[in-house]
This record gives structure tokens, sequence and C-alpha cells, in this order.
């Protein structure tokens, strides 16, 4: 569980150093989806701190000359909620990842067919990050 003293923390850091990714495996029909939560900086002592913090939530790895905390999945709702509501920049992007988190099947349900409109919701959340990226790569914001 985060405290909000934490929440705000990460809040500000997803804002600034942080984002959320959802890549699309095209080798099987229907379409394979991921989340990844990602978090990036020069020191990864702050990410140790909060993975412990958090039960080991997620990998820190070297990626370079920085350090990467990625947190994937089903997982990532432990971090995103608590953050959600502090966050300024980043909020859209992040309501968008807890939709589409929202259409994950727990573990024992894996063999349930999803419905078309699951489907078509997945597919719509991974267009729109798309999108959202695109125009924060050319120098825009996700609150423009």
């Amino acid at each position: 569980m985060i405290v909000t003293v934490d929440a705000v923390y990460l809040a500000s850091m997803f804002d600034h150093r942080g984002g959320v990714y959802i890549s699309k495996t095209l080798q099987k029909n229907p379409a394979d989806y991921r989340l990844d939560c990602v978090f990036t900086n020069q020191d990864p002592t702050v990410f140790y701190e909060f993975r412990d913090k958090l039960n080991y939530l997620g990998t820190v790895r070297r990626d370079g000359a920085s350090w990467r905390w990625v947190v994937s999945s089903t997982l990532a709702l432990d971090l995103l909620m608590p953050i959600e509501p502090y966050l300024r920049l980043k909020k859209e992007e992040v309501e968008l990842a807890l939709r589409f988190l929202a259409t994950v099947q727990p573990q024992s349900e894996l063999k349930t067919r999803l419905t078309p409109e699951v489907l078509e919701l997945r597919e719509y959340c991974y267009q729109k990050m798309k999108m959202m990226k695109l125009k924060y790569a050319k120098g825009g914001t996700n609150n423009d």
C-alpha cells in the first residue's frame, strides 16, 4: 500500500520521468497487448526504495547511462491507481492505462475468449496511446 506522501512523490516523479506504454504483438490473432509503466532516472536509489516498499514490485535495471524501473501488466495497477489523483502532466495517459488494464483477465480466466467489445477497447487504447506519445514527441503535452 502506498501512503499519501509517497503517492504524491511518485506522481511528481512519474509526471517528469515516467510513462506508460502499450505494445502490440501482431503474430497472434487476436493481437496480444502488453502494458508497461516505466520510470527513468540517473540514480536508481529511489527506484529500489519504492520497489522494496511495494513488495518488490517490478524490476530495476540499467539502460545505458540511466536506470529504468518497469512495472508490467496488472501489477501496474498497484502503482498507477494511488498516484493518479496527484498527476498533473500525465493524468490522461494514466487514465487511459487504467481503462486498458480493466480489460486484462485474471490468470484463472485466461482461457475465456475476449469479447469483440474488449478487443476493440484494447485496440482503441493502443492507438490512442500511440497518438499521445507521438504528439508529446513533437513537443506537445498530454494536456494540450
